[in-house]
């Protein structure tokens, strides 16, 4: 997916989300969207994802701050506040009619846990939203068939505090026998989840953790480690996770394996897919 003008004031704005996760000066928040601006005015949009252009404008405003990791506190405190309800979450799994489609959608539900983007979370009230109103496109019998195949699955993160969502799912691929990696962020970029994140919250009882080897948003493969695109590569199924991995990945149409579970948090993500603004899909690479 290629970004589009509204892309950049929507950037800027996470380089100003950024910032107020410290303490800041008018000043400072002015040199911030001046810089910022500047950076994102040079770019070619129709070669660049909305999910490079949001890094280069977090990356922006955490250089001028001087602190790599301003989400440091939020991603522990939504990290505890997810593991928190993680009990009550799955006996909604348990007691299901459908255990693998209610893991699917509470996994999706966590991906509202996006801090750049979203600033009034409230967690039960989006669980219940999700389970109520389903998915908008699901490509559900696709994604059975393939993971009844499956024996190796790489699993695609997003956020911190949504990782724990993503817990359940994790469970019904293992009780299936597949062995599943679960690929992190390689350094601090916005909310996303990290290594620590994952370990924080036991993925690594249930998976092997890895990382992409990038501390950017999204999947940008050719930036990414050689060793996480051999994962990539011969993994039997991929799960991505979110919206900008989905900016990501969106053009991979010869990639029959992945899958792309997200909330469509923008209008310019919810036009490509043809969805209203915060629906939920769980949709299979190359047929949207």
């Amino acid at each position: 997916m290629k970004a589009k003008k509204p892309c950049i004031e929507c950037s800027v704005n996470q380089a100003i989300r950024a910032l107020e996760q410290v303490n800041y000066s008018e000043e400072l928040r002015q040199e911030v969207i001046r810089r910022t601006r500047e950076e994102l005015e040079g770019l070619a949009l129709d070669a660049t994802t909305p999910a490079e252009v949001s890094t280069i404008a977090v990356k922006t405003a955490c250089r001028l701050m001087g602190n790599a990791d301003p989400y440091a506190a939020e991603k522990e405190r939504y990290n505890l506040l997810a593991l928190e309800m993680a009990p009550r979450l799955e006996k909604l799994v348990d007691e299901s009619g459908d255990p693998l489609m209610t893991a699917i959608l509470l996994s999706i539900a966590g991906n509202i846990i996006d801090l750049g983007i979203v600033s009034d979370i409230d967690l039960d009230e989006t669980v219940e939203s999700v389970l109520r109103r389903g998915l908008a496109i699901s490509h559900y019998e696709e994604f059975i068939r393939h993971l009844e195949r499956a024996k190796t699955l790489l699993f695609l993160a997003d956020n911190a505090g949504e990782i724990v969502f993503d817990k359940f799912l994790l469970r019904k691929f293992r009780d299936r026998g597949i062995d599943v990696t679960f690929a992190v962020k390689g350094g601090p970029v916005a909310n996303d989840a990290c290594v620590e994140d994952a370990k924080m919250v036991g993925i690594d009882q249930l998976a092997r953790v890895i990382t992409t080897g990038a501390d950017r948003l999204g999947i940008p493969l050719e930036r990414c480690s050689e060793a996480f695109l051999e994962e990539f590569n011969r993994a039997d199924m991929v799960i991505s996770k979110g919206q900008a991995n989905f900016e990501s990945l969106d053009e991979l149409r010869d990639r029959d394996n992945l899958f792309l579970l997200l909330t469509a948090k923008c209008d310019m993500v919810a036009q490509r897919l043809g969805v209203e603004p915060k629906s939920v899909v769980l949709v299979k690479c190359g047929q949207i």
